[in-house]
């Protein structure tokens, strides 16, 4: 099972950062590609993305759900998704720290199942893309974020 981290410095104090990720409609409409939020409740929301991984492009459908919640420091969650022949299984944890005021260190670690087509794709591939897609949608936090 892969496994993905990263950070980022965010421009914004670890309440402002929290209260974004865990606003559905807010950081649903980060994910990269995204063609369609439907948004359950609080702790649950669907997403539709178009992907082009190599020759394989499509629409990718996946469900997210938060696991655990420890504001404004910790949050975990669970994203399934399926299509273009594949399926993925994450869990994903954030840490958030106040590193100076009105300055936010975000760490993340995402374990990553795949089977399907994007699977047999290879490893360093895949490894690429899906960190790319996690850093795209950070990225997309931070900018929203800045200053605030």
């Amino acid at each position: 099972m892969p496994q993905f981290k990263g950070s980022e410095l965010i421009e914004a104090s670890r309440e402002t950062v929290w209260g974004f990720l865990t606003d559905p409609n807010k950081v649903g409409n980060c994910a990269p590609g995204l063609k369609k939020l439907d948004v359950t409740d609080q702790d649950h929301f669907s997403v539709e993305v178009k992907v082009g991984l190599g020759f394989l492009r499509g629409t990718v459908k996946a469900k997210y759900e938060t696991l655990e919640k420890n504001p404004p420091e910790k949050l975990t969650l669970r994203i399934l998704g399926s299509g273009i022949g594949s399926q993925v299984d994450i869990k994903a944890m954030v840490g958030l720290k106040e590193v100076e005021q009105n300055k936010t260190q975000l760490d993340w670690v995402a374990d990553v199942k795949l089977s399907g087509m994007l699977a047999g794709l290879g490893g360093r591939y895949i490894n690429d893309a899906a960190y790319k897609n996690v850093s795209e949608l950070f990225k997309c936090t931070r900018e929203k974020l800045k200053g605030k």
